[in-house]
């Protein structure tokens, strides 16, 4: 199949419906309507930093080359064209036990970011990654930190 921008592709998909039809004699009927549609999908167990450095803002189709960095993306005209694009995208962690949710937004960057554990320890994103998953985070003072909207047992505030 073919790719196209934003790294999408074009496949096949089907919409599922049910609809309610009502007669000359107002006797109503409901049936269920099944639409077969070629769409544009975005590609499963993409790295969202991949998707996101190909993504049209960054990507030059002349040259097959794009211009992402994390420094440039953090702009916030960019940050409003990622976030028209990726929000409401799952996304899975590959941390922990896996999760999968949507994207909400982009929030302030891991190593800004301090929130206060169940057992009153103050820890940064990136510090906490790092103690508890053992993985340092490689952009941690990007703005491409995305948020969900999922209940956490800890509370976030901004320093």
């Amino acid at each position: 199949m073919a790719e196209l921008m934003d790294r999408k592709y074009m496949g096949i998909g089907l919409s599922k419906s049910v609809k309610v039809l009502e007669d000359d004699g107002r006797k109503f009927g409901s049936f269920v309507v099944a639409d077969v549609k070629r769409s544009a999908f975005h590609a499963d167990g993409q790295n969202l930093l991949d998707k996101i450095s190909h993504m049209s803002v960054f990507f030059d189709h002349r040259t097959g080359m794009s211009s992402f960095s994390v420094a440039l993306s953090s702009r916030p005209g960019f940050l409003k064209s990622i976030l028209q694009i990726i929000k409401g995208l799952y996304v899975t962690t590959l941390y922990g036990r896996k999760k999968t949710f949507p994207i909400g937004g982009i929030g302030a960057p891991a190593n800004f970011v301090r929130f206060k554990t169940a057992d009153g320890s103050l820890f940064t994103v990136e510090q906490y990654f790092k103690k508890h998953y053992n993985i340092q985070l490689k952009y941690a003072n990007s703005s491409i930190q995305l948020f969900c909207f999922w209940i956490l047992p800890c509370k976030f505030s901004l320093t």
